[in-house]
Parts: structure tokens; C-alpha cells; sequence
């Protein structure tokens, strides 16, 4: 399998550099904390941040909540290090990002189209996506996302949309909205954004019921005339023969050429020879007609033939070819005996294949090595793209089967791909791995999921007021990031010693800790002397390493984080500028001086937030140390490229 990257988007908080004697907040109950214990060989877990709340729901672009007091809904990002707080009246998860409205739409009947367009679409981290002025917002594919304007009363139209926040737009297709309790029909107007840059797309927009669809970058669409369009974000027109779903397309002339999205040459092919027809995933399915009939093969993306020639069409399953029920490998060769109906492809944890023939499931690696033995449907679940196999005891208990090799059953029930959720003591649960028969997690209250980029999974381990986050991902895709993180924690402690800083560095967290005192004084915005001081030593220290040629790309960011003790007359919105004007003091200050402001991308990739007093940090007694809590936290967050 080619290498399965998370982008860039995709940030995890494995280092947390705080300037204060600090430790981690401890739970009431000691029993919901986390036991250490040998993880699977072939599953790695890693602490990459903590919640002060338990009451959130998971999304594939971060987390969301509701504010029972207010009614009002929030969004804060995966690891929980940024908060829009609870200011929206409606919100709901849209792909990589949340749809918002300022009021409930739902709740009023509507008069004017125009009290219609207060919707719009944000992400993890409170950036407006698409402005909240449209009726309703629809994603059209990761890149691109349609936009209606009600514009005017309609009174008779083919066909009406139902479009309240709360509920899925499922019909992309027509741009009139309708209040279903006056039965009064708006026509709208529709837009295209481009979701990386928040723009609307040049051109791209009309007033009638519209399809409108993405091939990688492009848009295809057609205008109010009915004239069909394909453009990329620039409004631009493409000039093709053919389209496919990557984006990438072909010119056809005395030769076919294909080009990527970005207009680069890919490869030319004869068109007497091979063409390629179709691009699943790493590969195109191409095919020439013969007068034996039509051939097919299976092509990389440098026009390379890899297979042997099918007289029968193939369907292409990660590196796997199904052609007339045969399984084969990307070369052609069959690799497991028997006739196949359907494939369904995992990548979330490694290479894996289900196979269906008739109402019997099997489980195979590239190899065509046999996970799980056949199992009938009659007996047993499949849990769909989770691929855990289980069936009911004598007592009715479900029992999750791991791979055939394995000696065991785990009873319990689904939980997330290849893991499962057993009872533990005094109402505790654990989460267990159906690929080893390891136990992952202990003694939490309970635990929630998302998956990122079908690479790896975010798990929210619940205690009483908070969670504990982790990501999980098969330990051969984290092992080289780990490793280096530990490698970067060292280099950091040697140049830390070497300049005489005093910073206490905890490996496992990767916490470096300096006295509150340093940096503030009392309930103060402004730095010290002394603060500036140390902040002129240790960026010069941080950057000499993290920035290094050796460590290049691997820091995507630096968050520097204010907080507030939280005293007995303080407020959350009271101390909200004060934890806000600290960071943005600090990140002032660290892009000002020549040690800062000269290291190629880190005045670039410091960012300032604001915590009030909602972190505070506990003693040993469980009580809030108020000294420790008046601080600045430099939160880093690493790019991770997960290779095989």
C-alpha cells in the first residue's frame, strides 16, 4: 500500500511547554485514572492532551457541545485547545467542519426570505469557513461547499427543500427553500466556497436548482442556461477529454496525456493501447478494445501496466483486484481461492480485506493470508468497515473474535474499529483490542471516538468532569514519530543544561516547567524583567533545536497559551482578556527579539490564546495551585506524516 499521509490539518499536541510548577489535574476518583499496561504490538496509543469537561460530542473535525444553562452550542478542536465557547443557537457537524446560526431558525415562522440567511460554516478552532448569511449551507466534497442566499418569495416552483439547521441536506440539488408550517417558498441564489480559502469561487453561481459536483479541485456544474462547466478554484475553464475523480484528467490527441490536478504532466499513452478509463485510489483501471473484445488492466499514476490482462472488467479494493468473483493481487495473480460477490477495504489499522460470498465473511490480508476464518451472517455480525466479527454465546453475550491465530474471545461489544468495550469493576470500563487481546484502556467511566483521515483515531477516556484524549494508530505508522519526539525532548534538555536555563523537562508528557513568578507579577499582563530575560534565552535555546535543519517541518505550530488562577471572586469572563493580552504579550515579545524573529517559520507559527481561569493547575492535595495557575503555556503542535 503507497504511503498513507494525514495533511497538515491534521495537528497533535505531543508536547506541552509550560512556565510554571505544575502538575497534571488530578480526577476526584483515582480508580477512573488511566493504568499503565503493555499495549499491543501492533496498536500504539498516545496521551495527546486532556479535557475539564466530559459532556461533548465527537465529529470528524473536533468536538461540539451544549451549554445546558444558555442553551447555546460551542466547538472546540480534537485535543481540546480551543474553545469558541457556547454562542451558537443551532450547530451541526458538516464533514471537516460545523454549520452554525446565530438564532434558531427552526423554532420561527418566516415572513421574509431574508430571516432566512443567518447560517454558515466554521471550523474546530472558531475560523469562519463561509459567513453566516445563507439559508443553508451543503458540502459538495472536501474542497467545496454550496451556499444558498434566499433571495424572493416563489409562489409555485418543480420541487421545494425543507432546510432547517437541525436537520441534513441531503438534496444538494435544489436551491428553494421552504418553511414547512406557512407552506411559503423562497427561491434562493447559490454560491460556491472554496473551504481553504473561505472565498467564493469566480463565477460559479446561479439562481436556478442546480447539481453541482467536485473531481479533486474541480467543479462541474451547469450554468442558468443549462451549459455545463467544469472549472478549478480560480473560475477557470478546463480543457479535457476525459475527468477523473482524483481531478487529474487526460487530453486526447495524436496521443492521450494525463495531467494532476495542477495541470502538471503525469504520462502519455497510446490511444490504439491502453486507455485509462477509471482512478481508484493509487491506481486507474484502463482498457483497450480488441477484436477478441474488450481488455482490461490495472495502471499506476506513471501509466505503468501492472497487471495481466482480464477479459472481464476489474474493481480495484485498496491493492486488491476483484474480476468475475476471482480475488487477485495488483500484478493479476489470484491469491485465494474461491469466487467472491463484493471487497471492502480497511485502512484504518493496516491492510485488510473482507470478503463476501453469499452470506459468508472472510478476512484476508494483502497476501491472501486468512484473518478470520469464513463465518456465516446467520450466526454472526460484521460490524461493516469496523470489521469485528462477533456472535452470541449460550448466555447471549456478544464474543469478538481477533485473528485466527489468536487463542481467544473478548466479550463485550463494538466500541471502534478493532476495538471493543468490556465491563471493568465499580462500573468502570476498559477498551480492548481485537487484534491482540490486549487491554488499551482501564478503569475510565466511559469513552468516545472519531476517526481522522480513515488513518487513526482520536479516543475521548472519560472520568468524572473530564477526558482524557489519546491518539491511536497501528504502531508501525506512529513509531517513527514517537521516536523522534523522544529524540527532540532530548536535544532540548542537553541544550537547556548547556545554556544554564532552569527548565524541568517530564519526557513522558514532554512538560517543561519554570516558576509563575518568572514571567508575571501578580495579577499582571505585563512581563518581567526577569520574564524577558528568560524568554530572550529560551527562544533562542528552543528554536536552535526545534527549528533546526534536523527537525524541519516536523513542528507545524506554536500555540502560546494565557491562563488565570481561578480566585474565589474571578469569573470566566472576567479573567478572559487577562489570559488573552498574557499570550499575546508573550508571542509579542518572543517575534520581537532577534533570537525569535529571525528563525525561518516560528514568528509564522505562533499563535496567542486565551484561557480565562479554565485550566487551572492542581496540587498534590487536589487543591488549585493558584501560583502555578498564573501562567503562559507554549503548546507545540507536530505535523504527523504517517508512513508505512
Amino acid at each position: 500500500m503507497k504511503a498513507k499521509r494525514i495533511v497538515a490539518l491534521l495537528l497533535v499536541a505531543l508536547m506541552i511547554v509550560s512556565f510554571a510548577s505544575c502538575r497534571e489535574k488530578e480526577p476526584v476518583n483515582e480508580a477512573n485514572k488511566l493504568t499503565e499496561g503493555a499495549l499491543p504490538d501492533n496498536l500504539m496509543a498516545e496521551k495527546v492532551g486532556s479535557l475539564d469537561t466530559d459532556d461533548f460530542y465527537t465529529a470528524d473535525g473536533g468536538l461540539y457541545y451544549k451549554d445546558e444553562a444558555t442553551g447555546k452550542f460551542g466547538v472546540m478542536s480534537f485535543e481540546g485547545n480551543y474553545d469558541t465557547g457556547a454562542v451558537y443557537a443551532t450547530c451541526n457537524p458538516a464533514g471537516l467542519y460545523f454549520k452554525v446560526a446565530r438564532s434558531d431558525v427552526s423554532k420561527r415562522r418566516f415572513t421574509e426570505p431574508k430571516t432566512l440567511n443567518d447560517t454558515g460554516l466554521i471550523d474546530s478552532k472558531g475560523n469562519v469557513i463561509i459567513p453566516e448569511m445563507y439559508a443553508y449551507v451543503q458540502n459538495i466534497s472536501e474542497r467545496y461547499a454550496l451556499a444558498v442566499e434566499a433571495t424572493k418569495l416563489t409562489a409555485s416552483v418543480d420541487r421545494a427543500l425543507v432546510s432547517y439547521p437541525d436537520d441534513d441536506i441531503t438534496d444538494a440539488e435544489s436551491t428553494v427553500i421552504a418553511d414547512e408550517e406557512t407552506d411559503t417558498l423562497y427561491s434562493g441564489k447559490w454560491y460556491v466556497y472554496d473551504k481553504t480559502t473561505g472565498k467564493k469561487v469566480p463565477g460559479v453561481t446561479g439562481e436556478t436548482e442546480q447539481t453541482v459536483v467536485s473531481y479533486g479541485d474541480f467543479i462541474v456544474y451547469n450554468d442558468d442556461n443549462g451549459e455545463k462547466h467544469v472549472v478549478d478554484a480560480n473560475g477557470k475553464e478546463l480543457v479535457h477529454n476525459r475527468l477523473f475523480e482524483d481531478g487529474s484528467y487526460s487530453i486526447e490527441g495524436k496521443i492521450g496525456t494525463v495531467y494532476n490536478c495542477k495541470g502538471e504532466k503525469l504520462f502519455d499513452y497510446d490511444l490504439a493501447s491502453y486507455v485509462p478509463k477509471y482512478v481508484k485510489g493509487d491506481y486507474y483501471e484502463a482498457s483497450v478494445y480488441t477484436d477478441e473484445g474488450t481488455k482490461y488492466v490495472l495502471m499506476d499514476k506513471n501509466g505503468k501496466v501492472l497487471s495481466t490482462e482480464f477479459s472481464e472488467s476489474i474493481n480495484v479494493y485498496g491493492d486488491l483486484i476483484l474480476v468475475d468473483g476471482m480475488v487477485c493481487d495488483t500484478t493479476g495473480k489470484n491469491i485465494i481461492k474461491g469466487t467472491y460477490e463484493t471487497i471492502t477495504y480497511d485502512e484504518l489499522f493496516g491492510e485488510c480485506w473482507i470478503l463476501r460470498n453469499n452470506d459468508t465473511y472472510t478476512m484476508i490480508n494483502r497476501k491472501g493470508e486468512v484473518l478470520y476464518e469464513d463465518v456465516d451472517k446467520k450466526d454472526v455480525t460484521v460490524w461493516g468497515d469496523d470489521f469485528v466479527a462477533s456472535q452470541k454465546n449460550d448466555d447471549g453475550d456478544s464474543m469478538f473474535f481477533s485473528h485466527k491465530d489468536k487463542d481467544y474471545t473478548i466479550k463485550g461489544y463494538s466500541f471502534a474499529p478493532w476495538l471493543v468495550q468490556t465491563s471493568a469493576n465499580n462500573n468502570l470500563y476498559n477498551v480492548v483490542s481485537t487484534i491482540s487481546g490486549e487491554t488499551i484502556f482501564e478503569g475510565y467511566s466511559s469513552y468516545s471516538y472519531t476517526t481522522v483521515k480513515n488513518t487513526a483515531l482520536y479516543i475521548y477516556a472519560k472520568y468524572n468532569g473530564g477526558a482524557d484524549v489519546y491518539l491511536i494508530v497501528n504502531d508501525a505508522l506512529l513509531k517513527d514519530m514517537v521516536d523522534k519526539k523522544t529524540e527532540l525532548l532530548d536535544d532540548l534538555t542537553g541544550t537547556f543544561e548547556k545554556e544554564g536555563i532552569t527548565v524541568t523537562i517530564n519526557k513522558e508528557t514532554g512538560e517543561l516547567s519554570l516558576d509563575s513568578s518568572v514571567l508575571f507579577g501578580g495579577d499582571s499582563a505585563e512581563l518581567t524583567a526577569e520574564g524577558k530575560a528568560f524568554l530572550d534565552k529560551f527562544v533562542k535555546a528552543y528554536t536552535s533545536i526545534a527549528y533546526s535543519d534536523e527537525y524541519e517541518g516536523f513542528i507545524a505550530k506554536t500555540i502560546v497559551e494565557g491562563h488565570t488562577a481561578p480566585t474565589a471572586d474571578s469569573s470566566y469572563a472576567g479573567d478572559l482578556q487577562l489570559s488573552e493580552d498574557r499570550a499575546n504579550n508573550v508571542k509579542a515579545y518572543c517575534v520581537a527579539t532577534q533570537s525569535g524573529s529571525t528563525i525561518k517559520g516560528f514568528a509564522e507559527d505562533l499563535e496567542a490564546i486565551g484561557y480565562s481561569n479554565s485550566q487551572p493547575v492542581y496540587g498534590a492535595d487536589g487543591s488549585v495551585d493558584m501560583d502555578a495557575s498564573r501562567r503562559v503555556s507554549f503548546r507545540f503542535m507536530l505535523n504527523i506524516d504517517l508512513l508505512d
